[in-house]
């Protein structure tokens, strides 16, 4: 539009014609910047190369709790900020994040550093770390950090442990980027992973069942497939086989000679309880509300 016209506009009609221009502008711009990334700093990589997935058998995940996830040789368990207490993982979601790690796509190099003065939330503590190791040795490791989201939520900045520079990648590993143990564990308190049983276990599986209160051993010749379905809270919390109190012990005969022996132990909050499950050669350390020892004593007893 010529000026003498833009001039002719009243005052509101020149107001919304300048917000249009400048709409327009920062639309075809934008074409620009996605033109300029794509073809000057675009990639097309995987966060980690396949030829490492056969030999990684242990990643940490670092944020506002340190979580440890292993390979035992049979399946994967947990670990919370180094106890040594751990419980089974969820193996489908273990090869699900083992298989977006090692997926090809486009990452978009932003920023050759990080700094202080930038909004990456790379180094600000909100960040989280994957550390992945590719041999057992300790020093054989990888470090991913993930930072924050850009200002449409779309993309993620992250960088690596050895590289100062920053890269924008998709939000498909977002769901993974996460230190909750409920979210990477197998639920169960009774854990199909551990009985060997990775269809999981059914009421038919069970041969025997036996359980106690105090000195009077019960035997239960029906045993109750609720049991099954009840979850855990995670993994025990200050647990001491010394000094907390035993209040029960059941004994699980499985079909396939698995035998399962998991003892309840009061805590010093009345809100959950500990369990200590025997499973052979892996003891798993959970956590329970207190309503759902309240529902084991219940159907059991």
């Amino acid at each position: 539009m010529p000026f003498s016209k833009l001039k002719s506009l009243n005052k509101t009609d020149r107001i919304f014609f300048i917000i249009a221009v400048i709409l327009t502008v920062t639309y075809f711009l934008s074409f620009l910047r996605t033109t300029d990334k794509s073809k000057k700093n675009g990639v097309k990589s995987a966060l980690v190369n396949e030829k490492y997935l056969p030999s990684i058998s242990r990643f940490i995940i670092k944020g506002d709790n340190i979580l440890s996830i292993q390979n035992n040789g049979k399946f994967w368990t947990i670990t919370e900020n180094n106890s040594g207490n751990s419980i089974p993982a969820d193996e489908k979601i273990i090869n699900n994040f083992l298989s977006e790690l090692t997926t090809i796509r486009n990452m978009y190099k932003i920023s050759d550093k990080n700094n202080s003065k930038s909004n990456f939330s790379l180094s600000d503590g909100s960040e989280i770390t994957l550390r992945y190791y590719y041999s057992d040795k300790a020093e054989d490791f990888y470090d991913i950090i993930f930072g924050g989201h850009d200002f449409s939520n779309n993309s993620r900045y992250i960088m690596s442990g050895k590289n100062t520079a920053v890269y924008e990648i998709d939000t498909n590993l977002d769901s993974y980027i996460t230190t909750s143990v409920q979210f990477w564990s197998e639920p169960y308190i009774i854990s199909s992973l551990a009985c060997e049983l990775k269809n999981g276990i059914k009421e038919t599986d069970v041969q025997a069942f036996y359980c106690n209160e105090g000195e009077a051993p019960l035997l239960k010749k029906d045993f109750p497939a609720k049991l099954l379905e009840l979850r855990h809270g995670g993994i025990a919390e200050n647990f001491d086989e010394d000094e907390n109190k035993n209040v029960l012990n059941c004994y699980i005969v499985l079909g396939n000679k698995k035998e399962i022996y998991f003892s309840v132990y009061e805590t010093s909050s009345e809100s959950y309880y500990n369990i200590k499950a025997e499973y052979g050669n892996y003891t798993a350390y959970y956590k329970i509300s207190a309503w759902t020892y309240k529902s084991i004593r219940e159907m059991i007893l």
